[in-house]
Formats: structure tokens, C-alpha cells, sequence
């Protein structure tokens, strides 16, 4: 009869993948949009870490087949001249739909450096930290939501320490008279629960800001931590460099150091796993052992839904 399959059609359609395939309807996903990661400040003083990029974490959204999406990622702060504040990261962005989504996060701000109109740190996702010997320079604010502020830093050469940059999760610390002269950076958020611990640094944290320079000194007199999430250590200056914020986790760079640059998670149930396509290649699908799926953004580009 017109319109019936035979089984042997049946058999036929489905080795060749031409078996109708049902229509995907809505469903509900969860994703994380990450920016680049402020840079700590420029040769030439004693630096404050860089602020991490700006972290939205959005859990529960609807889908539906067919939809469309554009990721931007975010660029990491430069390294910066020397005698000025770090280069500020670059914002990252997830939208399409339909249903609408336009999620955009802020670029971390750059660490203060203790020369004049620069010694505070820059704004951003989450603050700069302020310059050491400079008269206690306060860090730079966060966004609400997206990050935290830097850390103020020590106010004389004897106790002179740069501050740290903002976290997602934590302010940066201010600087610390004590073991560590330098203030560590603010740690990064957990996505560990919805994501893993294959993504992010530190067993799936993002978005730790740069840890503060120490003038140098005797041990155990060092520069401050880098934050959970990517953040960078400060180091020991001269004779210790600062290291710079881990790629695709939006890390503040430690002083001295470029900021990390950002990512975009997206993650879809088991039921829809397979109907993902992304674009460039560079970017990544990774099927979980629950059967979810996450496509994985560290390059600009696309995101599609099959619409069955």
C-alpha cells in the first residue's frame, strides 16, 4: 500500500541512513560563557595580578531542534609595556536561538603597576589587582555577576607587595606581610558538578585571577598564588617571573604575564547527544559516560541543532 515500508525496504533505508528520522523538539541545556582574562601589570614596578575574564554560568535553558548559535571566544590581556597597568582580555559571547539567548561576558581587567595614573587596577569581569609601593592602590571593581574586584596593594617598599586580580568566586587578596608578600589571586568557579573535571584547571574550576608581584626578598617572602581556575602566580621579581593565566579557562595572568583566554561550554542531554554540529573543526563534541554531550568552544565560531 502507498506510504507502507516493507521490511525489507526498512532494512535497505536504514543501512544507508536514509530511514526517516523522528523531529527533535525543544529540551533543556545547560552552558558556560567565559572571557578572556585580564594580563598583571608591565615591567618596570612591582605588579598587580590580572582580573579574570567574566564568568556566566546558565543551567536549564530551552532548546529547540534547528535552533542556531554564535560563539565569540575572548582574547587574554597582552603582556604590557613596560611602566603600564596589564592589557584588559577580550569579551565572549553565546547567542542564537530561537528562543532567544544572548549571553555576553566581560574581558578581566589588567593589573595596576606603581607609576603614576597607572597604579590601580583596571576594571573588568573581575579586577585587576592593585600595584605594589604605591601607597596601599586599591584593585580594580568586577562586574556583578561575573566576577569579583582586586585586592589592594602594599604601600611601601618594605611591604610593597602587588595584589591580586579578581576571581569568578573570590576577590583577589590584598598584599600579605606575612609568608607570601604578594596577594593571590581570587579562585574561579567550580563547574565541576555540571561539566566534570575534564574542563577548566584544577578539576573543572574557571576563571582565577593573577596573583601579585613581590618586590625581591628573602625567602620565604614570595609573590602571591594564582587563583583555582587558570590564574597565574606572580613571582618573585626579578629573579622569579610571574606565569600567565591557562588558555581557555579565562585565567587572570600573573604579574608581568598575558591574561588566558576564554571558552564556551554547551551541554545537551543524552536524548539529543549526536544531533550537535560545530564549526570550525578546531572546536570539540565529547560524549560523557552518562550519554550527555558537550561541545567544547575555544575558537570563534558556530553552533547547530539538527532539526531531526
Amino acid at each position: 500500500a502507498s506510504g507502507v515500508w516493507s521490511l525489507t525496504s526498512q532494512r535497505i533505508a536504514k543501512s544507508q541512513g536514509t530511514w526517516p528520522k523522528p523531529a527533535i523538539g525543544s529540551f533543556t541545556a545547560n552552558y558556560l560563557v567565559v572571557a578572556g582574562g585580564g594580563s598583571g601589570g608591565g615591567p618596570g614596578g612591582v605588579p598587580g595580578g590580572g582580573g579574570a575574564g567574566g564568568l556566566t554560568s546558565v543551567t536549564c535553558v530551552t532548546f529547540n531542534g534547528g535552533d542556531s548559535f554564535t560563539v565569540t571566544i575572548g582574547g587574554g590581556g597582552s603582556v604590557a609595556p613596560s611602566n603600564n597597568r596589564g592589557g584588559s582580555g577580550t569579551a565572549s559571547s553565546f547567542t542564537g536561538g530561537p528562543p532567544s539567548v544572548c549571553t555576553s561576558t566581560t574581558g578581566g581587567g589588567g593589573g595596576g603597576i606603581n607609576i603614576p595614573g597607572f597604579n590601580t587596577g583596571g576594571p573588568g569581569g573581575s579586577g585587576g589587582g592593585g600595584s605594589g609601593a604605591q601607597n596601599g592602590s586599591t584593585g580594580g571593581t568586577g562586574v556583578c555577576g561575573q566576577g569579583n574586584p582586586g585586592g589592594t596593594g602594599g604601600p611601601g617598599p618594605s611591604n610593597g607587595g602587588g595584589a591580586g586580580g579578581g576571581g569568578a568566586a573570590v576577590a583577589g587578596s590584598n598584599y600579605n606581610t606575612g609568608g607570601t608578600g604578594g596577594g593571590p589571586g581570587g579562585d574561579g568557579s567550580d563547574l565541576s558538578p555540571i561539566y566534570g573535571t575534564g574542563f577548566g584547571a584544577d578539576c573543572g574550576y574557571f576563571a582565577g585571577g593573577g596573583g601579585g608581584a613581590q618586590p625581591a626578598g628573602p625567602a620565604p617572602i614570595t609573590g602571591g598564588l594564582g587563583g583555582l581556575g587558570g590564574g597565574g602566580d606572580g613571582g618573585n621579581l626579578p629573579a622569579t617571573p610571574g606565569s600567565g593565566g591557562t588558555a581557555n579557562t579565562g585565567g587572570g595572568g600573573g604579574a608581568r604575564q598575558s591574561g588566558g583566554s576564554g571558552i564556551v561550554l554547551v551541554k545537551v542531554p543524552s536524548a539529543v547527544a549526536g544531533s550537535l554540529t560545530v564549526a570550525p573543526g578546531t572546536n570539540t563534541l565529547t560524549t560523557q559516560p552518562c550519554g550527555a554531550q558537550i561541545a567544547k568552544f575555544t575558537v570563534s565560531g558556530t553552533l547547530d541543532v539538527d532539526s531531526h
